[in-house]
């Protein structure tokens, strides 16, 4: 599809992609890879409601808004930095700022010298065999368009790489700064954890001025063999532009991977995930939660790919929607045929509190081996009066007692995350939901 061909659609979004899309890459290391990935980007063309992954996205609203490229990053003051850093993150947080990685504004004290921290033009030069091999087999097997414009867009990007045998304790936070009103803003991120190393890595975001545009966030994750990672995002930015984030991820022999997704007081969010087990005991666990209200929704995308014996994954993502929220959640399971002796399961789970709440679900199971364990489940519930009736029995009030219900029903995944600074702000959340 040529850029006239995505002008054909006829709307705002389409029409400022064409202005924006870069035509004069600098010659630099990117300049090929960019280069693909607008190219891909032009044979795909922009999603239609035909395409399953965007099947619940509200596309026809989303194409309206028109946006403007993301300017040279905004100078940050320290202090919104030191306000916005989680307790268990103190000295150990790389810092974009609108899409922009900035070492100036990193702050890793406390990290460990043996991990490097790179802009991805720098890690181009040392690790330049695996970053072109891995960035061009991506773009030419990527599917959605959005995870391509990241490609050709993004400013300035990150590599982190957490050599062999190393075990960081402190978890490494990610901090994304916006600063800037209707621009495309494409943070990149590459993550390379070495042999029988661990890991965690916190991603979140803050506005400063920040009200529309679109935020295409990408961090891929290469984990070597007996690797753990456990990666937790949230999105706790109200505003009225979009939020996209993609996890890719490939897994050798014996390694885990940990995603897990929190959104609260997000208008309009998407979650992509594309994990490859692609060695011999690979294991990954893709966990969400999302507590909408008012007009607010969220959806999730995951596809988990079993390409190897004995591997195991597990998906499980939990809504809680009042007033007029929605949220959609398509996860699928794809067992290769080597595959054999996988263990999959997939579960999703709606609460609805308003009357005029939408959720939609959809698991997917594609199974091409023989000796397979694999299920997937999905539930849309209202709160029992009968549940209610009973804690009302034991003297606790109509409010109390939804509260106790709802942080019953988001346990299973607030209980999973790492970060108590975290469980303690979502308790404190849900328990005053049901006075929302």
């Amino acid at each position: 599809m040529t850029l006239g061909a995505i002008e054909e659609k006829s709307t705002p979004f389409a029409l400022s992609l064409q202005e924006l899309l870069p035509t004069g890459l600098p010659k630099d290391q990117l300049h090929l890879l960019r280069s693909q990935a607008k190219r891909k980007f032009e044979e795909l063309g922009l999603p239609d409601r035909k395409d399953d992954a965007f099947q619940y996205f509200p596309l026809r609203s989303f194409y309206q808004d028109r946006l403007t490229i993301s300017k040279a990053s905004s100078i940050v003051d320290e202090e919104i930095i030191q306000q916005h850093l989680a307790p268990e993150c103190l000295g150990s947080c790389i810092v974009f700022v609108d899409g922009h990685f900035r070492p100036e504004l990193s702050i890793v004290d406390v990290l460990d010298p043996k991990v490097s921290i790179l802009s991805l033009e720098e890690a181009m030069k040392t690790f330049s065999h695996f970053l072109n091999a891995r960035i061009s087999k991506q773009i030419k097997e990527e599917k959605d368009p959005f995870a391509l414009l990241n490609m050709a867009f993004h400013p300035k990007g990150a590599f982190l790489y957490i050599p062999p045998k190393l075990v960081l304790e402190q978890p490494i936070q990610i901090l994304h700064v916006r600063t800037q009103e209707g621009a495309l803003i494409a943070p990149r991120l590459h993550v390379f954890v070495g042999a029988h190393a661990e890991g965690k890595i916190y991603s979140t975001t803050c506005a400063c001025k920040w009200q529309e545009g679109l935020a295409l966030t990408l961090a891929d994750v290469a984990l070597e063999e007996g690797a753990r990672l456990d990666i937790l995002a949230t999105v706790c930015t109200r505003s009225r532009g979009w939020s996209m984030e993609y996890v890719r991820g490939s897994l050798k022999k014996d390694s885990f991977l940990g995603i897990h997704q929190v959104t609260k007081n997000a208008v309009g969010f998407r979650k992509d995930v594309k994990v490859d087990l692609l060695g011999e005991n690979a294991s990954t666990e893709v966990n969400g939660l999302a507590l909408l209200f008012g007009q607010e929704q969220t959806h999730m995308h995951v596809v988990v790919n079993h390409e190897a014996p004995h591997t195991h994954s597990s998906q499980q993502f939990k809504g809680v929607l009042g007033g007029h929220s929605q949220s959609s959640f398509e996860g699928k399971i794809v067992v290769q045929r080597a595959a054999q002796k996988t263990q999959a399961y997939q579960l999703c789970n709606h609460l609805l509190l308003g009357e005029r709440a939408i959720a939609n679900c959809k698991p997917n199971l594609e199974i091409f081996a023989d000796d397979v364990k694999a299920s997937h489940g999905a539930t849309v519930v209202q709160l029992k009066e009968r549940d209610l009736f009973y804690l009302k029995s034991r003297g606790i009030g109509n409010k109390d007692a939804k509260n106790l219900l709802i942080e019953g029903f988001c346990q299973g995944i607030v209980g999973k995350l790492f970060l108590s600074s975290l469980k303690e702000e979502l308790s404190d959340f849900i328990r005053n939901y049901a006075q929302i």
